[in-house]
């Protein structure tokens, strides 16, 4: 049937409901040629043969395209005591690099007193990387930012005679400024000797600097890097704000955020949920709420460079004047945008949180009072799919929906332009046009759609009908009209090869496979709202459709032409948050929990929970044992899925005890609370916590309402809390005993007019009373792990 004669007998068979034009993408244009030898790579091969490289379009590992997922972790942010654990988190998340600043005034400090131990050793981290597997990207300055102090800088260094009047540090660089600099390199070079990925570690790239205009100046820092020995596959730079694109040797990374505390009107932030071929939207650094705007003219040269990403926001800290809460859709919804866009390394900044670690003569965080345009907290640097202790949330279960993708389908994928529709939203405040894009490679391909939004509600979208232009004709997904529910997002495959079955088009999003002798599993996702629909080609090319309805079970089951038979699994969209997939007894397998797993190796992982939830663990394909403190554990069939029976008492809750030490001034002194002679205003509580906290992993958690909130310990601050509405943790296995017996608790009073933009749910708990500091719960919660060991062979 031809289309006109397909649609003509989808629109008698709706001839009551009215419905709109297909959309329509060409996917037949040619795409730019790829070309390589410009990027100025360096060593790419490691020893065994195993490389890493890069053209003009795509990621190359051991000679195979593939799209890595790559998430910042800052190690001088965290207890290097804890590094292994959450690398683990991070790995079973999806993340195949790990990207890390390091930062200059984290270990110069005092001029010529370089500090590289314990949390502040790379050294140490890069070691622990290389055992698990996870390449590095390493972000080396010397200027940084990432809300730190002088964007890095230490206080010697700003306050140095050498920079004249100007005071521009990094546009036309001085040649003090750059002896310096070569000795931070020589530090960094000496602590990563041995474990760059020529030599068998880690380190498959380097940047240099951060947001910098000047390439003069950038090159200058590469030939610093190399001459000091950092020999790596990749030299990268940011490529945002509308920087200067190099014809050849630095490559740009890109990124986008849903919301900045950087930005007066964030309603043009939603440039970060419309899929367009504009690798810099603008508001990364900068204000501009075109959606269309000068950077295309950069495109000639942006065209040359894969698109890559370094900084996709996996949320957003709150500053002091602008307190914000990102919520998980919105992280995952325009992680989805970007990689429709084409971008073939999706980066989060942060993936990982964290706490800014001790300064010997300031505090380490971003102020208004270093002449930087915000005051961020002085301690709390926690945002991301993994919070700064160790707790998953929801953005890190959505997000791995899309990293299993790219693990199993990445390869195509890799290789596959971005193509758009002739119909886009005429403006940022256009709310009705369809958002949508596809990556193909003119005859199969996947479709990218999202109709969520921050801020502005996207209505639902009626009669909604792609029309794909493939080089073996038109093709209508799906086969009727259908709504796309207002919140939702998703990727479509269409022409897809499972295991020798041909996919027309599937309305549920593909996310992993595994294959045993001659039979496969192929696993998708439902989206909310959409029914999941296949067009299958069976053996002789005739197409049928299957209907299916979600759940754990083989949904539907087809032969392919070579005689195997293939199966597909349609989970629901709460099953599919709790997808992982692990190597574990000797092969890959999918493994179904909503709870926190830890692999520590193929025979071993440890599952983590907290109070309210229940420890679940189900497997496909099953293991003959799996034993638990010794003793072999009950199972039971759910589905495909072997369903383990982790039967015990859940973790405790208990409720701290607070004791007030005195209330907060009424009315309070008007002051800043980042000054601390503002803090005599606040409110104070002696925090008691049960002895038992004082062995095993418990979690302090305040919920409160007011405007900073701080921990004390023995009159050392811990960590601080700009309110935004969100729990405020406290990990409590960190502290010593003497810390635990003197636990304080201090809150400023909240003031209306004095931060903008607060959350809505947080204005309802404030309920426009003024001067409001009071604690509404403070618990502790227990962090259990147990240790799950698997044997039996591969099934």
């Amino acid at each position: 049937m031809n289309y006109l004669l397909h649609r003509l007998s989808a629109l008698l068979a709706t001839a009551f409901t009215a419905t709109a034009a297909p959309l329509v993408i060409d996917l037949t244009p040619e795409p730019p040629p790829v070309i390589t030898g410009h990027l100025g790579l360096g060593e790419t091969s490691a020893p065994g043969g195993r490389t890493f490289w890069a053209d003009s379009q795509s990621l190359f590992r051991d000679g195979r395209p593939f799209i890595p997922v790559m998430g910042e972790f800052h190690f001088t942010r965290y207890p290097a005591e804890e590094w292994r654990e959450a690398l683990l988190k991070m790995k079973a998340g999806g993340v195949d690099i790990v990207a890390t600043y390091v930062f200059w005034i984290h270990h110069e400090e005092e001029q010529a007193q370089w500090d590289w131990s314990g949390r502040r050793s790379l050294r140490d981290f890069l070691q622990i990387c290389k055992e698990l597997d996870l390449p590095v990207i390493v972000r080396l300055g010397p200027w940084s930012h990432g809300e730190v102090r002088n964007g890095g800088f230490p206080d010697w260094l700003q306050h140095a005679a050498f920079w004249g009047k100007d005071g521009c540090k990094r546009c036309h660089p001085n040649p003090e400024f750059m002896k310096l600099v070569a000795v931070l390199y020589q530090q960094i070079a000496t602590q990563m000797q041995g474990l760059l990925w020529k030599e068998g570690g880690p380190v498959i790239g380097v940047q240099h600097d951060n947001e910098c205009w000047d390439l003069g100046y950038l090159f200058a820092l590469k030939k610093l890097a190399r001459g000091c020995g950092i020999d790596v596959p990749f030299y990268t730079m940011t490529g945002w704000n509308a920087v200067p694109i190099p014809d050849e040797g630095l490559i740009p990374l890109f990124g986008g955020y849903v919301d900045g505390f950087w930005m007066d009107d964030p309603l043009g932030m939603r440039k970060a949920f419309l899929f367009t071929p504009i690798r810099d939207d603008g508001d990364m650094g900068a204000v501009n709420g075109r959606l269309v705007n000068t950077r295309l003219e950069r495109n000639g040269k942006i065209q040359r460079f894969p698109f890559l990403c370094c900084e996709i926001g996996g949320g957003m800290p709150s500053s002091y004047d602008r307190r914000i809460h990102v919520t998980p859709a919105d992280v995952a919804a325009s992680a989805l945008v970007k990689l429709g866009e084409g971008n073939n390394l999706p980066g989060y900044y942060m993936y990982h949180g964290g706490v800014n670690p001790e300064g010997r003569l300031t505090t380490l965080n971003e102020t208004k009072a270093t002449h930087y345009p915000n005051d961020l907290p002085v301690k709390d640097y926690d945002f991301g799919p993994v919070g700064a202790c160790g707790q998953l949330r929801d953005q890190y279960f959505l997000l791995r929906q899309q990293h299993l993708f790219l693990r199993a389908f990445g390869r195509s994928l890799a290789l596959m332009p971005a193509y758009f529709p002739d119909r886009q939203p005429a403006s940022l405040d256009d709310v009705d046009t369809v958002r949508w894009n596809a990556r193909s490679d003119g005859r199969s391909g996947f479709i990218f759609f999202n109709n969520h939004q921050r801020y502005v509600q996207l209505p639902s979208k009626q009669g909604v009908q792609f029309a794909l232009e493939t080089t073996h004709g038109t093709l209508a997904v799906p086969e009727q009209p259908i709504t796309l529910p207002s919140g939702s997002y998703g990727i479509w495959p269409f022409n897809l090869d499972c295991g020798g079955v041909q996919i027309v088009y599937a309305t549920a999003q593909p996310l992993c496979s595994v294959s045993e002798g001659s039979e496969h599993w192929f696993f998708f996702a439902a989206i909310d709202g959409i029914e999941p629909e296949f067009s299958v080609a069976d053996a002789k090319g005739n197409k049928h459709l299957r209907r299916v309805t979600p759940g754990t079970g083989v949904a539907f089951r087809e032969k392919s032409p070579l005689g195997t038979h293939v199966n597909f699994v349609v989970l629901s969209s709460a099953q599919a948050k709790s997808l992982w997939k692990l190597k574990l007894a000797g092969r890959e397998r999918i493994v179904m929990s909503s709870n926190t797993l830890l692999p520590e190796t193929t025979d071993q992982l440890r599952l983590e929970w907290f109070p309210g939830e229940m420890a679940n663990l189900a497997i496909f394909p099953s293991v003959r044992q799996v034993t638990l403190n010794g003793a072999r554990l009950k199972a039971s069939r759910e589905g495909v899925f072997q369903r383990l029976l982790l039967d015990g008492s859940p973790p405790s809750r208990r409720v701290a005890e607070l004791k007030p030490v005195k209330p907060a001034l009424s009315p309070p002194a008007p002051a800043d609370a980042m000054e601390d002679r503002a803090w005599s205003s606040a409110a104070v509580w002696r925090v008691g916590v049960p002895q038992e906290v004082a062995s095993g992993k418990w979690l302090l958690r305040l919920c409160y309402a007011g405007d900073v909130a701080r921990f004390y310990a023995k009159g050392l601050l811990l960590v601080d809390n700009f309110y935004n509405g969100q729990p405020f943790d406290l990990a409590l296995w960190r502290l010593s005993p003497a810390e635990l017996a003197d636990l304080e608790l201090r809150i400023m009073p909240y003031s209306p007019g004095k931060v903008t933009r607060l959350p809505e749910e947080a204005k309802a708990v404030l309920n426009e009373r003024d001067h409001v500091a009071e604690v509404r719960s403070i618990e502790v919660l227990e962090r259990r792990q147990i240790p799950i060991v698997f044997s039996g062979g591969p099934r």
